[in-house]
């Protein structure tokens, strides 16, 4: 099921000239998991989000890496990115950025953005240097990237305070 909330996502990213978009949308959806990680965003229900599937789905090309899912809301103008990872924090941080490069010219239309990367447990090694290519994201892009092990929990109210 489609909603408009999908519709003006389609329209935002209209010169992307994407064939299978449709497939790639799920309206009213507000969370994502797969192999024991999982994302969600907390919502009053009054919010009306799109999870987009990036991976395979939006961005086909198997040579750019790319993140998971993007959540999109309209009345607000959100972006959420969102890569569920195993233990590879350095590589889920390429996917984003990767993505959102993808999203470049049309991130000037939105106005909140956030990314997240929900990992297995990691070493603290690879917290060490996610913490350093975290600052380089968020200082290139000026939005935030989050990481949680296995499960986050995003409230709606908290996201962009």
């Amino acid at each position: 099921m489609k909603n408009n909330c999908c519709e003006i996502f389609k329209s935002i990213i209209k010169n992307k000239n994407l064939s299978k978009i449709d497939n790639c949308l799920l309206a009213s959806s507000n969370v994502a998991s797969e192999n024991k990680k999982s994302f969600k965003i907390e919502t009053n229900n009054k919010s009306n989000y799109c999870r987009i599937k990036i991976d395979d789905c939006i961005i086909e090309s198997e040579k750019q890496k790319k993140c998971d899912y993007l959540f999109f809301e309209s009345t607000k103008s959100v972006f959420i990115f969102v890569e569920l990872k195993g233990r590879e924090l350095e590589k889920a941080v390429e996917q984003i950025t990767q993505t959102v490069e993808f999203f470049k010219s049309e991130l000037s239309q939105i106005s909140k953005k956030k990314a997240y990367i929900v990992s297995s447990s990691v070493p603290r090694v690879e917290n060490i240097k996610f913490e350093k290519l975290r600052k380089k994201f968020e200082s290139t892009y000026k939005f935030s990237l989050e990481h949680k092990n296995f499960t986050l929990v995003a409230n709606e109210n908290d996201l962009f305070k």
